[in-house]
């Protein structure tokens, strides 16, 4: 009975020290398709989540948009991406996922680019709508062969950590943008706003308050100043220092756009290079080794070939309704089963 408890604890210590098996296999990082679509993820998702992040203020703040018009503003980057990933799954099917997380970057950093034109004033459709759209058309050529690029990057059984890793990366790289993006701003604002009050005779007591007020940038209250002209130059020469700043943190966000579709370039493995060991297979075997419906497909259809071949093996026949496959199987009626069996 004592040899019995201790052989026990024994076993017990033993399972306790021995290490877990790791949440997040390190060795993923190794391939180079996951890896690079990650870094893409990164690079992309930093430029998009720092650029959204400070254009609202710049609509609402500095062009005079409502809250509601600077949501809608953002609707043709929305309905794009919706719309497009259907066909741009049907490409990534077609072409791979690389040459599309090639092109679509380098569209979305255009679409920055594009961002980074207008100043103050002007009309919606002639000032931030094409760089709305050319945004959209981007990131609608990127998600999906994205998606499927970092899934298909890894076996089945690793699939859901791969996505979790590819979605932590995404939120990532748009929290340490804001704060990245954020210091470019600020140093470009007090660059160009230095500039324009070294045009202006301040007096002491205005010139404390603009010293109180600058770290609010646009949002800064010259209430207090009694002279209406001077409160109009003020607001003018914030808000031009605002946009000086927003057009270079636009300008960041194109090249961190770019640096995305590098990484495509020089990490992202063809479509004829899949799975995880690297060897050449084409898109549709892929596709069968971690689809389970496809695996039952081809198990079914092996068993119609068996049988075609040797009619004596009646454990070898599936009715014809479980089919999975789209296309017909023409295959000889066996004796004994009514003809309706083979048209289903």
């Amino acid at each position: 009975m004592a040899r019995g408890g201790f052989a026990t604890l024994v076993g017990f210590v033993v399972a306790e020290v021995k290490q877990p098996a790791p949440m997040l296999p390190l060795a993923l990082f190794r391939r180079r398709t996951f890896a690079g679509t990650n870094l893409l993820t990164f690079f992309l998702y930093a430029g998009l989540g720092g650029g959204l992040f400070f254009l609202p203020v710049n609509l609402i703040q500095v062009q005079g948009y409502s809250p509601a018009a600077a949501g809608a503003s953002l609707l043709p980057i929305v309905l794009l991406v919706s719309l497009m990933s259907r066909s741009a799954g049907g490409l990534t099917a077609q072409w791979g996922a690389r040459p599309l997380l090639i092109i679509g970057p380098l569209v979305a950093a255009g679409g920055f680019v594009l961002l980074a034109v207008p100043t103050t004033g002007g009309s919606y459709w002639t000032t931030f709508f094409p760089g709305m759209v050319t945004l959209g058309l981007g990131m609608g050529v990127t998600v999906a062969p994205l998606t499927t690029a970092v899934m298909g990057s890894v076996e089945a059984q690793h699939a859901g950590v791969a996505s979790g890793v590819n979605n932590a990366v995404a939120r990532a790289a748009g929290l340490l943008a804001v704060a990245a993006l954020g210091l470019i701003v600020v140093a470009r604002f007090d660059r160009v706003l230095d500039g324009e009050l070294a045009t202006m005779s301040l007096p002491d007591s205005v010139a404390k308050i603009v010293a109180a007020e600058r770290g609010k940038l646009v949002a800064a209250d010259f209430s207090d100043i009694g002279d209406g002209p001077l409160r109009t130059a003020l607001g003018v020469a914030f808000a031009r220092g605002y946009v000086a700043g927003f057009r270079a943190s636009m300008l960041v966000c194109a090249g961190l756009a770019a640096l995305g579709a590098a990484c495509a370039f020089w990490m992202v493995e063809s479509k004829s290079r899949s799975g995880p060991s690297g060897r050449l297979s084409s898109g549709k075997d892929s596709q069968r080794r971690r689809d389970p419906l496809a695996a039952v497909h081809d198990a079914r259809g092996h068993a119609f070939a068996n049988h075609h071949a040797d009619p004596s093996r009646p454990d070898l026949i599936v009715p014809g309704r479980f089919l999975l496959s789209r296309p017909r199987v023409s295959m000889a009626v066996p004796r004994g089963l009514p003809s309706k069996t083979a048209d289903r």
